[in-house]
């Protein structure tokens, strides 16, 4: 039911039920549909909002070629940037699904047009057969590449992570945003949803 977000927001809910962990998507881990995870179900990067089959394609394969991704910068270098665009990267951001590479959600969000240029770039460079010595180099003895450094600015707080998640994926991932007033909730309540059952109305 990828693409439904209906149908996938009552499943996953199922699957809470059932005690199954639903895992959030990850660019170094996730296909197209979801899939099974060390007894736990990964979210497939193809139900994330804005991002297409033809995205999702690109991503595995330069993932499956060159390993895991360490960075944006490694990310947009490597990934086919014909077929990804600023707004696939923003949701994977939003989504939480770039959470894996260096740098907060907030940081990879101030350098998304930075990277794209130096993928673009990259993949130019390739195309005209004018990497140069230094990439040679590089592919015949791997070493660290040098990483961007990213801007010093705030980490977005966790209500904005959360109505990220929310928008992209129609469900919250790593939290919910009554989680800091749980004690409150459980000072209230008298019932569950489960307890409910035979209660007089």
């Amino acid at each position: 039911e990828t693409g439904n977000t209906d149908k996938v927001v009552k499943y996953i809910n199922e699957c809470r039920d059932l005690h199954i962990k639903v895992l959030p998507p990850d660019v170094n881990k996730s296909n197209l549909n979801f899939t099974p995870d060390h007894g736990a179900i990964r979210f497939g990067l193809g139900a994330v909002k804005n991002v297409g089959a033809g995205a999702v394609e690109a991503i595995v394969a330069a993932r499956k070629e060159g390993g895991p991704f360490r960075s944006l910068d490694d990310f947009c270098q490597r990934a086919d940037m014909q077929a990804i665009n600023r707004r696939v990267i923003e949701s994977l951001i939003k989504a939480g699904a770039m959470d894996s590479l260096a740098g907060r959600r907030s940081q990879l969000f101030a350098v998304i047009e930075e990277c794209i240029q130096t993928g673009q770039r990259a993949r130019e460079d390739r195309e005209s057969g004018q990497a140069g010595l230094f990439e040679a180099l590089m592919a015949a003895e791997p070493t660290e590449h040098a990483e961007r450094s990213l801007p010093d600015v705030p980490d977005w707080t966790p209500i904005e992570k959360l109505c990220g998640e929310k928008e992209m994926l129609g469900f919250y991932v790593t939290g919910h945003p009554l989680d800091e007033f749980k004690w409150k909730v459980d000072e209230l309540s008298t019932h569950t949803t489960e307890t409910l059952h035979g209660v007089e109305k």
